[in-house]
């Protein structure tokens, strides 16, 4: 990782490496498996799953590297899987941008290839959209490229479901069509060829964890649950019991200081999306 992860979310990363373990164990032996990363708003959710990630990859002192792992990160929104990909390069060492991968409608493969993240948004996976339609410039839609990565290394690919702001800005017919979409993943579709019970090895990290169990609910999946509780973020120091806001009586001049790092920001999104 390019900086230090805190405690809290050193010990999460190690819980989760030793579940995966049993997950792995498990599918193994044909029982789908779930992973859940239960953590509060602010506690850094996105950059403990990539040291998740990028041990998963490299390996540790515990655990040998696994060249074959590979990736997709689910969520609602193409701003949220761009704030992801944004966090996970900024913390990450071993995924550089080329191996961040945003499917887009010109996605065709028949497989993912191993040792990158894709991202993927529910909005892009409609019936009408063109990742899900067979065609004369495709090859293969998204739904047989997960099939096909699934039949070829079941125990190495993780789909990632970003729950954490799920339904933020979203209609409720918006909603339930992503909650749909999302069971995919979870149970299989026969009309999208993706074989049940649907992906072997699913990952959810959400601040409210009982929407991603209601998702399980009624399923065969194993399931293994990390929790950070909101004592573990504010004995860190990220979560503050107080704030103290001064509001002064006279007529202060704007300060623009966070206006122009905003911008300076802005500036250098777009010369890296460019690159």
């Amino acid at each position: 990782m390019k900086y230090e992860l805190k405690d809290f979310q050193e010990k999460a990363v190690k819980e989760l490496l030793k579940r995966l373990v049993l997950a792995r164990q498990g599918v193994a032996a044909g029982i789908p498996q779930a992973l859940v990363l239960s953590s509060p708003t602010g506690s850094g959710k996105t950059v403990t799953l990539a040291a998740l990630l990028e041990n998963i990859v490299r390996g540790d002192s515990d655990h040998e590297p696994n060249p074959h792992a590979t990736f997709l990160w689910v969520s609602d929104s193409p701003e949220l899987n761009a704030q992801s990909l944004d966090k996970i390069w900024r913390a990450s060492d071993a995924f550089p941008l080329p191996r961040l991968i945003p499917v887009d409608a010109s996605f065709d493969q028949e497989r993912f290839t191993p040792g990158n993240i894709y991202f993927i948004n529910t909005s892009k996976l409609g019936k009408e959209k063109l990742l899900t339609t067979r065609g004369d410039k495709r090859t293969w839609t998204f739904w047989q490229t997960v099939a096909n990565t699934v039949a070829a290394s079941p125990e190495d690919f993780i789909v990632v479901l970003d729950e954490a702001h799920r339904g933020m800005g979203q209609t409720e017919r918006d909603e339930k069509k992503a909650t749909t979409i999302v069971q995919k993943f979870i149970l299989g579709s026969d009309e999208d060829r993706l074989p049940k019970p649907g992906v072997p090895i699913l990952l959810g990290m959400s601040a409210t964890p009982k929407r991603f169990d209601d998702l399980l609910a009624g399923t065969d999946r194993g399931k293994n649950a990390v929790k950070i509780t909101v004592d573990n973020v504010r004995d860190s120091g990220l979560l503050k019991d107080m704030i103290l806001v001064q509001i002064p009586s006279d007529d202060t001049p704007g300060d623009l200081t966070l206006l122009q790092q905003a911008a300076r920001r802005w500036m250098d999104f777009g010369k890296q999306w460019g690159d």
